[in-house]
């Protein structure tokens, strides 16, 4: 099983803008991986800033050395651009060569990932994030026709030949630069790629810019004597991402992708992904993944971050639905600041915890051995002409839901969590998997980390080839907040 990693642009810099970091860290940062199920190693080396140096992007460096952005006075010399000043410009380390060079060492494939519209902090005037390119090209904006009022209004409109032009001279410059296994193209950072109405017409435009990819691509393979693969990081719902401009299926089967991996934005996992239809749509060719994140919310709202028992289920349930790559999101070494209040005990970005995941989580043929968590979740992306729905919470006296388990091969005792909004008899519960009625353990007292309300637990025998469908039956309407299986180790 392919195990590929996304180790985003700002991650190293910022978690070691204190640090004084040497060729030394860097190899002994990817050295970390050696011997764990991480098979593919992905480098996001640009925002709308490139960590990478480039004469296309704006960088680090140029960040640093600003001292006025868009009429106003900046002063970046106390931020991560430090530390990126410092690595390329002081010391004079190419911080990627050494993480590629370090990853064909010791096995892993390294691949450069490409953040095609990206939009972190484009509605401030300014920001370290943010380059002051987005300003100086407002014309070129997905809203330019009026005020940008949304988060992703200062997104670049790919209709216009300067922006492809761009992004192409970028994927040029580095991938000449850098001898990699594949680059990745991240179409989740951000997918509003045209102005309202006009995505019909972008899904020719962006045809043909991934072809223009593909050529630069192959020619430089071709120069190096291999084959050069490409990947796309894509929405996870095939309709919406039709409706928003991207046909990945004519570019699967125009054989301009080797791999695709389907990816909710931000908010939440999606533990439903339709992965049956979109092998479907891409055919035999492409290898297909599903992204593993980095937040579980039920409906809409940010709680916490994933625990081990939920990156492992959303694991088993992929590869037994048809998945060929474990992808993990946000799967970073370390905790960034600002994410203390996502923190809980069983998060899994623990030294021990993420660690375990990294060992792991490609032992596709040992997941009976594996703690599993399935919860309820929902798709946080839509077109725009959807709207972003979730099953929870619902106010009801019946409701049915299905939860993708991935196999349960023996017989085996599960625990199901039910949290409602309501304190009620739990006894007064009838709640069924796949026709069985469990029975209400009072007794249990599991801790529920991921929604607030009262904690019902039910318990189960069960075998199953893929799926736990369940039942709730109640006396009176109340409200379903959460619900989740919990499949112990064999």
């Amino acid at each position: 099983m392919r195990v590929f990693l996304n180790e985003d642009w700002l991650h190293y810099i910022w978690t070691r803008q204190e640090e004084d970091v040497c060729e030394k860290d860097m190899k002994s940062f990817i050295e970390q991986y050696r011997n764990t199920t991480i098979t593919d190693f992905l480098f996001n080396i640009n925002g709308t800033v490139s960590t990478s140096p480039s004469n296309i992007l704006e960088t680090w460096t140029d960040k640093y050395l600003a001292k006025e952005e868009n009429g106003v006075k900046v002063d970046y010399t106390d931020t991560w651009a430090k530390r990126a000043y410092d690595i390329y410009n002081v010391k004079g380390i190419d911080m990627y060569s050494v993480f590629i060079e370090t990853c064909k060492e010791i096995g892993i494939n390294p691949w450069l990932s490409f953040r095609m519209n990206d939009a972190h902090c484009n509605m401030k005037k300014t920001d370290i994030r943010k380059s002051s390119q987005v300003e100086k090209n407002a014309d070129k904006w997905i809203s330019a026709h009026r005020a940008a009022v949304g988060y992703f209004d200062r997104c670049f409109d790919y209709s216009y030949s300067e922006v492809r032009n761009t992004m192409l001279n970028y994927i040029e410059e580095q991938l000449k630069k850098y001898d990699v296994y594949g680059i990745e193209l991240d179409f989740t950072r951000e997918p509003f790629c045209f102005a309202c109405g006009e995505e019909d017409d972008g899904i020719e435009i962006i045809n043909a810019f991934m072809a223009d990819v593909k050529k630069i691509v192959d020619e430089i393979g071709k120069s190096r004597g291999k084959h050069i693969y490409m990947c796309v990081l894509g929405q996870d719902n095939p309709v919406s991402a039709l409706k928003t401009g991207f046909d990945f299926s004519t570019m699967a089967k125009k054989g301009l992708i080797d791999f695709f991996v389907a990816s909710p934005r931000w908010h939440t996992i999606n533990n439903d992904i339709p992965i049956e239809l979109w092998k479907d749509l891409l055919g035999d060719k492409v290898k297909f993944g599903c992204s593993q994140g980095l937040l579980l919310s039920t409906f809409g709202e940010v709680y916490k971050m994933v625990d081990v028992a939920t990156d492992m289920g959303q694991t088993a349930s992929n590869v037994c639905r048809g998945c060929d790559i474990v992808y993990l999101y946000n799967h970073f070494d370390n905790i960034e600041n600002g994410l203390d209040d996502l923190f809980h005990k069983d998060a899994f970005r623990t030294e021990k915890n993420i660690r375990y995941i990294y060992e792991n989580i490609g032992k596709v043929d040992e997941y009976e051995k594996w703690e599993r968590r399935v919860p309820i979740t929902y798709d946080d992306f839509c077109a725009l002409n959807e709207k972003i729905s979730s099953r929870l919470p619902v106010t009801s006296k019946f409701e049915q839901f299905r939860l993708p388990s991935g196999r349960i091969d023996t017989e085996r005792k599960i625990y199901i969590h039910l949290v409602l909004k309501e304190k009620i008899d739990g006894e007064s519960i009838s709640l069924y998997a796949n026709g069985k009625k469990a029975e209400y353990r009072k007794d249990i007292k599991d801790e529920i980390v991921f929604a607030d309300g009262n904690v019902y637990t039910f318990t189960i025998t069960i075998t199953t080839k893929k799926i736990i469908g369940i039942e709730t039956l109640f006396k009176e309407n109340v409200t379903i907040c959460y619900l989740d299986a919990v499949i112990p180790p064999a």
